[in-house]
């Protein structure tokens, strides 16, 4: 019988791709939000030193504030939309499962662990879902790929720990 503590690896891009179309679907409803707001914050935060300062005007013209305005919600729709490709690391333990996507971290130990099983999939071979709560006892699931390198007789060990 095969014994081992932890099993590691990076989701198959393929399927990363698949979950950041959805992803990014949602996101973009939010994007024309996020413009807005920060120009309105940006505006109400700057115009008073254009208001009451004598001049503010010659040492920082008004189309400086403007265009930082617009660049920081621009960076941050980047950043979010670069991370959104990046692959989920996962590292399946006895204790715990780690997912790691971006700047994102999420460690379910086992007993909030409600499920976890090992599906057959016909995109991506196989995938393990997830059903955990969270510490106010929210449940919630999580889906993800199985890179082909993975020993599935080892992860089926674990998986059989953490439903134990």
């Amino acid at each position: 019988m095969l014994t081992t503590d932890r099993i590691k690896w990076m989701e198959p891009y393929r399927a990363t791709r698949q979950y950041a179309k959805v992803e990014w679907r949602r996101q973009s409803k939010d994007v024309p939000k996020m413009f807005r707001a920060t120009i309105i914050v940006m505006a109400i935060a700057i115009s008073p030193f254009y208001i009451f300062v004598p001049g503010i005007n010659s040492l920082l013209p008004v189309w400086r504030p403007i265009v930082a305005g617009l660049f920081y919600p621009t960076m941050i729709t980047v950043m979010v939309y670069l991370v959104m490709f990046m692959p989920r690391y996962v590292d399946v333990r006895r204790k715990w499962i780690h997912l790691s996507w971006g700047q994102t971290n999420l460690r379910v130990p086992r007993d909030r662990i409600i499920s976890v099983e090992l599906r057959n999939d016909s995109d991506f071979g196989h995938r393990v879902h997830m059903k955990c709560k969270t510490p106010k006892g929210k449940e919630f699931e999580r889906d993800v790929a199985v890179r082909d390198t993975v020993d599935l007789d080892a992860l089926r060990g674990l998986i059989r720990d953490l439903n134990g």
